[in-house]
């Protein structure tokens, strides 16, 4: 929000995207905090994603087809991938 303690809802629909663009160097960003929360209607999919145009590192967010929360990211080093099976989301 404008003093960053109002929450902004916003509904998204397919191929709808927000995006946030860091202002500044790559270091001006290292400590950027940013507080997300989903609610969806489709049981899988696309829910979040990060990526520096500088260097190439990213993260996505996303609920996988078997309904996990499924992380994958590199952030310098290699690509990982964590699915989180504690919690179903379909």
């Amino acid at each position: 929000g404008p003093i960053c303690a109002d929450e902004i809802g916003v509904n998204l629909r397919p191929n709808s995207i927000v995006k946030y663009d860091f202002l500044g160097s790559w270091r001006s960003t290292i400590a950027e905090k940013i507080r997300v929360g989903f609610t969806t209607t489709n049981p899988k999919g696309f829910l979040l994603g990060f990526y520096s145009n500088i260097s190439g590192e990213y993260l996505t967010l996303m609920v996988s087809n078997s309904g996990h929360l499924r992380v994958v990211f590199d952030f310098g080093f290699e690509r990982q991938e964590i699915i989180f099976q504690g919690k179903h989301f379909a």
